[in-house]
């Protein structure tokens, strides 16, 4: 699967996409392809992870947020790039319980 992406929202929040458009040397102002194959959480992670560079709020679930911190630190989305960035986001400890929306889930 393509993403389209304007590489500014992705370079404020994430080290290894700015190491990886760095190395590409595509200074002209084209296009930049790069291949994320080794991605945690594949393409569904990479989707969440994009709106949350653009801006748009997540909800992190109980079916989403082990795909995400999995994603979040494979892009090296820590604090030194962005204060509430995603790594922080899906912290233990900032997420809340999800015990009743694992029974709702699984009763259904």
């Amino acid at each position: 699967m393509s993403f389209h992406l304007h590489k500014f929202p992705l370079l404020s929040r994430r080290g290894l996409l700015e190491k990886l458009i760095g190395e590409s040397h595509n200074t002209d102002g084209s296009v930049c392809d790069l291949q994320l194959d080794r991605l945690p959480g594949g393409t569904k992670a990479f989707e969440l992870v994009a709106k949350f560079c653009y801006g748009v709020k997540i909800e992190l679930t109980s079916m989403n947020v082990v795909s995400l911190r999995c994603a979040a630190e494979y892009l090296q989305m820590n604090e030194e790039y962005g204060e509430g960035n995603l790594i922080t986001q899906t912290e233990a400890d900032k997420i809340k319980d999800w015990s009743s929306e694992t029974m709702r889930k699984s009763s259904t």
